[in-house]
Order: C-alpha cells, then sequence, then structure tokens
C-alpha cells in the first residue's frame, strides 16, 4: 500500500474526525484497515483535499460497503447518477431550504446502516451539511422526555399525491408499491378519489431508538 500524505484531525470532542489528504492524494490508497478503525472511533469522517470524481468515490465507497441499497420508498424523488440506482442526488435544484437533521428512512424498516456523501461542486455558500450526535441530543433530554421515548412508539404517517407516488416508488404499479410496503411493515392507503396513497410505520422498538444514532 503506497504511503499517503494526510493529517487528521478532530471534528468536535464527542465524535468525528477530518481526514485531509496533502498534495492532491488519491483516496483509493488510503489504508483500508486504518480507515475501519478510525471510523469506528469517530462514527463520522469527512475526507477532504483528495483527487477524485464519481467513478472514483463508488470504487472507495465499494471497499467498505458490500451492500448498497436503492431509494425506492424515500421522502424525496431524487435523481440517480450516471444510471446507478444506489448512488442519488441529495437535494439539488428541487429543495430550495436547508434539510434539517434527520434519521435516514427511519419511516421504514429497511434503513440504511451507513451514509456516504460526496460533495461534485462545492456551494457558493450555506453549503454545509448538518451533522447530529443522536447519542449527546440524547444525553441532554430531560428524565420525563427519555421515558417517555423509552415507553412509546412512533408513528410515521406520509401522504403522496397522484403524480409523486410513482416517482418514490419508480413505478406505476400500485401492487410492486404494495409489495414494498409490506416488505417494510407498512399500512398502505389508496385513496381512490385522489389517486393518491398514504403509509403508516409505527416503529417496531422504543421511540428512543431514533436519538441514539448520528443523524443527518
Amino acid at each position: 500500500m503506497p504511503s499517503i500524505n494526510m493529517q487528521i484531525t478532530p471534528i468536535t470532542e464527542q465524535f468525528g474526525i477530518i481526514i485531509q489528504g496533502i498534495g492532491d492524494e488519491n483516496i483509493l490508497n488510503l489504508d483500508i484497515d486504518e480507515v475501519i478503525k478510525l471510523f469506528k472511533s469517530s462514527s463520522l469522517i469527512l475526507f477532504r483535499g483528495f483527487e477524485t470524481d464519481a467513478d472514483k468515490f463508488k470504487k472507495f465507497t465499494e471497499l467498505y460497503s458490500t451492500s448498497f441499497m436503492t431509494y425506492v420508498g424515500g421522502a424525496y424523488s431524487r435523481d440517480s447518477i450516471n444510471g446507478d440506482n444506489t448512488v442519488l442526488s441529495v437535494t439539488g435544484h428541487k429543495i430550495a431550504c436547508a434539510v434539517p437533521f434527520h434519521g435516514e428512512m427511519y419511516y421504514t424498516k429497511t434503513q440504511p446502516k451507513m451514509m456516504w456523501f460526496y460533495c461534485a461542486t462545492p456551494a457558493l455558500s450555506d453549503g454545509e451539511t448538518t451533522i447530529c450526535d443522536g447519542i449527546q441530543v440524547y444525553n441532554e433530554l430531560s428524565q420525563t422526555t427519555k421515558e417517555l421515548f423509552h415507553s412509546k412508539r412512533l408513528k410515521y404517517i406520509r401522504t403522496y399525491p397522484q403524480e409523486i407516488w410513482p416517482k418514490i416508488y419508480q413505478t406505476n404499479d400500485l401492487a410492486v408499491v404494495e409489495k414494498v410496503c409490506n416488505d417494510n411493515d407498512m399500512l398502505l392507503k389508496v385513496n381512490e378519489a385522489e389517486k393518491s396513497i398514504t403509509t403508516e410505520y409505527i416503529t417496531g422498538e422504543s421511540a428512543i431508538h431514533c436519538c441514539t444514532k448520528i443523524s443527518i
């Protein structure tokens, strides 16, 4: 493995590190075992200063992840990159406001265990991605709120108009939508008058599950 010229600095005292490449290093030359070790200890890694592009980014993620999800049933209609349905635009021109932190696809049973982001063209201003340490949020809750979360579950209710749900589920076939919902323990309601659909999902664990991860 070639020697990499890089610098490692913490993002916060609680979690997260920056791995800064010095001299436009090739990101594929990073030591895999060392990156995994750093990720396990910090929970978040921001890579900067490396020579890369969208194709190289995909190859880089494949060194560390063995399976990738599509976004079928996701909250937004996103564009695939280079024809790959597991590599998607995040917001693009469709969302003008900031996206608040959230647990990715927590409204379904099947959720990504790890998220990868690649910035191809940095925003001129206000383009940061917000990262939230869910464990710290939980620790700062009052005891009453903690007890509420431990004793309750969450129900996610989402309604999609006729012109939206085929883009969300990437199909016009309601039978396919129903299968996706069944596979994710979601209740599907078809509103015949408006041709819209409503989905309901109740978390199988206590609601505190949603507070004990890093959210984006």
